[in-house]
């Protein structure tokens, strides 16, 4: 961009996730920049606006309807609770799918006509914003353009209204939001005015715009008062009125002066295009020698007319209408266009954030335009205007008349402006003294894309959200041991503690090498590190979890644990899934547009379509009997069982019972009763269909059964004793928790008793490095007490590890 203001705002916007508030006088070019924005947006975005009309010139919605903010004041706080009643008694109302994935994957929001927006709307979209998304941020952490001039309209609040809004707001304006004031936003003023060329008349609309008006300009703007002035001769000059009433009078009158026929062109209107949104007339009445005015830029290679430019109608009939310009050698054949009311929504392929078209307005894109309203000329250019200042003005109404003209001389005033029309407001003046302080230079903006740029590459290389999760699973299965027979505790702590060891704590001393590297500012270096380290830890996340697979298998009668187990897993590969795509697009080198849209297209992406499901459906076929079909014979007959006689499923027979008898094959009864949870009645009860499956399953594998020998009584060995034995055979502590269907921690005590006994040694349990820093922590404790050890190493060492060499 040309215009070094334009160029900073882009790059706060591209390069940070700074909030911006892009001011600056009528002709600067803030439209512009936010056409410019919605065709090159770096980041998924959307665009609102205060007002229906505002809206559709902005090619944006409402904020009342994309946030659902009811249309009076309400206090903050009492925001929600009215939402949520809303929703509770119409459903309707409630936020659908749709909205709510875009919000949860919006990176920036864009308000136009900020001026317009009172304080508390403002909070109303943080309220929403942060209910979808991060609570703790203000605006849930979307980054917020906010595009307009304060000394232009002000927002509208009745005195009523405001008298509810004073109790919680110092002023209605948006500046006054609770979250806007949380926030370090910086301000850009556009400096060059591209409207006016005349530096005379630049600097009296600058003291209008800052109510600092000069007795010099002030007799100049009096030099252009003409009482009783009409365009009796047509030279086309547009009269800007406070109100509707006086200028669609003017208008009416003017076309019945006209001599020849009137032509009545009706509007196409199609799909939801709400009446208050109309952008100009639905029955649009003309005559030739009408003057009129364009509402739309022409969409033509040719740029024939823009929005804002005065004709008079040449030649008109019931199929066209030419329309001449001042210096146009030929009149312009004017083609009805087409203005849309859009929604947005979620691509289901590309997952982007899509504009859909809810309804379309089609009318000639022509209006009456001897007269025009002053705020409904916000935006456009004329050549000459007559302004009538009879009716009292709003603030920033002058501002706004004056600004509509290139130059002074296309000026006419019909009455004085009144006196108190160029008073100033104190929380204006106050506000633009504070708006000097937020802008921002070269300095902060480097500043501001180094902290960006940390704050993105400390969320891709951020597992704890996964360590978090495998924890709450460890946990999970600890406190239901006695219930859950998957996933296995023994493997699942194995896989937690590969994953804090070979990812978090790699990635901790990685974030440590990233912020010295943007210390130094030494951007290659960080592209090439930053791939290198995304495509490690996607091949270690590989590695862990394609060999884990039975942790994510479920077998568990207990309904609520089931619930809770399956919700558990589900948030782990979600992070799994979003975190390996948002380090697969970064393996070339981090990127911040590739990465936002790879972190937003993850979250959005199911379990169906990445076929993620598939993987984890719940089986069962893997029992840890060494007999799983067995396992599954008899489980299914006890779930016949339990739905013939009306009861639950465990009362017949636990999980933890059938996976004894499918792993001991018990053929007889008194080998039945030897079985824990195999009780006199649950033997009477289905002793003989037990054994009739196992019998049966026995003949059918060729495998011998159990039968116990009564006769022999067998001496009792010591529990530790069995786990010192199992331990001599060369198996691991995961595989004799899992072959006696201990918990790691018991066999870990078994062990370290057994060493204590002189039974077996310490080499092969605890690496000789940990054993020399417990004893040492343990000579400086001067005792042999645990806790005060592992709360000086920390995760270094396990409570096992202690325990072994205490």
């Amino acid at each position: 961009m040309e215009n070094s203001e334009l160029q900073l705002a882009y790059d706060f916007v591209k390069y940070t996730n700074r909030n911006l508030f892009l001011t600056g006088r009528a002709g600067t070019g803030k439209t512009t920049f936010l056409h410019t924005l919605r065709k090159e947006s770096p980041k998924r975005m959307i665009v609102v606006a205060p007002t229906g009309v505002a809206a559709i010139n902005a090619g944006g919605v409402t904020m009342h309807s994309f946030f659902q903010l009811p249309f009076g004041p309400v206090l903050p706080g009492h925001r929600i609770q009215r939402q949520q009643e809303k929703e509770n008694e119409f459903p309707g109302r409630k936020f659908s799918r749709q909205k709510r994935e875009i919000i949860r994957t919006l990176d920036l929001l864009v308000i136009d006509e900020i001026s317009m927006v009172r304080a508390d709307m403002l909070d109303g979209v943080d309220e929403v914003l942060r209910r979808f998304r991060n609570p703790k941020l203000p605006f849930g952490g979307v980054q917020l353009v906010m595009i307009g001039d304060l000394q232009q309209l002000p927002p509208v609040v009745k005195q009523d209204e405001w008298e509810i809004l004073r109790t919680a707001y110092s002023t209605p304006y948006f500046f006054g939001s609770h979250a806007l004031a949380r926030t370090n936003y910086v301000t850009v003023e556009l400096q060059h005015v591209y409207r006016q060329s005349d530096a005379r008349f630049i600097r009296i609309l600058n003291e209008v715009r800052d109510q600092k008006l000069s007795p010099a300009s002030v007799e100049l703007l009096n030099q252009r008062y003409r009482p009783g002035y009409t365009d009796d001769r047509n030279e086309g000059y547009v009269i800007l009125t406070t109100h509707n009433a006086p200028a669609q009078e003017i208008n009416l009158s003017k076309l019945q002066k006209l001599r020849g026929k009137e032509y009545v062109f009706k509007a196409r209107v199609e799909g939801d295009f709400p009446q208050q949104m109309y952008p100009t007339d639905a029955r649009l009445s003309l005559k030739k020698g009408a003057q009129v005015m364009f509402l739309k830029n022409d969409p033509s290679p040719e740029k024939l007319y823009f929005n804002g430019k005065i004709g008079v109608v040449e030649e008109i009939d019931d199929q066209s209408v030419f329309v001449l310009c001042d210096g146009d050698p030929d009149a312009i054949e004017v083609k009805p266009a087409v203005w849309e009311n859009i929604s947005y929504s979620i691509d289901e392929k590309t997952k982007e954030i899509q504009e859909r078209v809810l309804g379309t307005f089609t009318q000639y894109p022509l209006k009456l335009a001897w007269a025009v309203t002053i705020h409904k000329s916000q935006g456009l250019t004329f050549d000459k205007v007559i302004i009538d200042a009879r009716a009292a003005f709003a603030h920033g109404q002058v501002y706004v008349a004056l600004s509509r003209c290139r130059s002074l001389e296309g000026i006419v005033l019909s009455s004085k402006l009144p006196a108190h029309s160029f008073r100033s407001i104190p929380e204006l003046v106050a506000f633009h003294e504070e708006m000097t302080c937020r802008m921002p230079d070269d300095a902060i903006l480097r500043e501001a894309k180094q902290e960006y740029l940390r704050q993105l590459l400390d969320e891709l290389f951020d597992f704890s959200g996964m360590a978090n999760a495998l924890t709450d699973l460890k946990l999970l299965i600890t406190e239901n041991r006695n219930t859950v027979i998957k996933p296995d505790e023994a493997e699942t702590s194995l896989l937690q503690d590969r994953f804090l060891k070979e990812v978090l704590s790699v990635a901790g001393r990685f974030g440590q090498q990233i912020d010295q590297l943007l210390e130094a500012g030494d951007e290659p270096m960080i592209r090439e590190r930053t791939a290198k380290a995304s495509v490690f830890f996607a091949a270690k996340l590989d590695e862990l979890f394609s060999g884990a697979g039975e942790v994510f298998l479920i077998d568990t009668d207990n309904k609520e644990v089931r619930k809770k187990l399956q919700e558990t897993r589900g948030e782990i590969m979600m992070l799994l899934r979003q975190k390996k795509e948002c380090l697969q697009a970064c393996s070339e080198g981090f990127d911040i547009s590739r990465y936002l849209r790879a972190k937003a297209v993850a979250a959005l992406r199911t379990e169906k379509e990445d076929g993620i499901g598939d993987t984890i459906r719940e089986k069962t076929t893997d029992s840890g009997t060494g007999h799983p079909e067995l396992y599954e014979r008899i489980k299914q007959w006890r779930n016949m069982q339990a739905l013939n006689s009306d009861v639950p499923v465990f009362r017949v027979l636990p999980l933890g019972v059938i996976r004894q008898i499918a792993g001991q094959l018990p053929l007889t009864k008194e080998a039945l009763r030897e079985i824990k949870g195999i009780g006199k009645r649950k033997a009477e009860a289905y002793g003989e269909e037990i054994l009739e499956i196992v019998r049966k399953y026995c003949e059918e594998k060729n495998i011998a059964g159990w039968t116990p020998e009564p006769e022999k009584k067998k001496e009792r060995i010591a529990s530790h004793r069995i786990t010192a034995d199992l331990w001599r055979s060369g198996k691991s502590v995961a595989e004799i928790a899992s072959e006696r269907g201990l918990s790691v921690t018991t066999v870990e005590g078994h062990l370290a008793q057994n060493i204590r006994e002189g039974e077996i040694g310490i080499e092969g349990l605890v690496p000789e490095e940990k054993i020399r820093q417990i004893e040492e922590c343990f000579r400086r404790k001067g005792n042999y007490q645990l806790k005060p050890v592992k709360d000086e190493l920390g995760d270094l060492v396990s409570w096992g590890e202690l325990r072994m060499v205490a």
